[in-house]
């Protein structure tokens, strides 16, 4: 693929609107809420002790239901999921944090809708705004009746 003048002004304007994206009221936003979990320690503590009992549960987990150590890995793993995402910090910051992704998917949408409405938008929404699956591509593959 060859390097066009159209290809370096599409990146461009791609950098454009990142930088506005990050420069908007919601940009803001999620960038304070992420530097004040950042900078909690109570918040750091409860991510690295959630994330080392996963790894113990993601090892345990190849064995199923049948290692000796499974249930009570498997709740002290939801346990410490439930008191990390209650935290005030965390929690703050995965609210902004889901309304920033609603707007990358939703430029996402616009931007690859004005091409054709039959291009897959990546979501990390199971249903995306269409109610359509993820990957229906109005095909009504996942049932939907279009």
């Amino acid at each position: 693929m060859f390097i066009t003048s159209e290809m370096i002004k599409i990146q461009e304007l791609s950098e454009e609107l990142a930088r506005d994206m990050i420069l908007s009221d919601l940009g803001q936003a999620f960038l304070k809420h992420k530097l004040e979990m950042e900078n909690d320690p109570l918040a750091q503590e409860k991510i690295i002790n959630f994330l080392q009992e996963k790894e113990k549960f993601e090892e345990i987990n190849k064995y199923g239901k049948y290692h000796p150590d499974y249930k009570e890995t498997s709740k002290k793993v939801r346990v410490l999921k439930r008191e990390m995402d209650m935290h005030p910090t965390i929690a703050a910051f995965k609210l902004v944090e889901t309304e920033f992704e609603s707007m990358l998917e939703e430029v996402s949408r616009i931007i690859g809708h004005s091409v054709s409405d039959k291009i897959l938008i990546p979501s990390s929404n199971p249903l995306n705004s269409s109610g359509h699956k993820k990957g229906c591509s109005h095909n009504h593959g996942c049932g939907c009746s279009g």
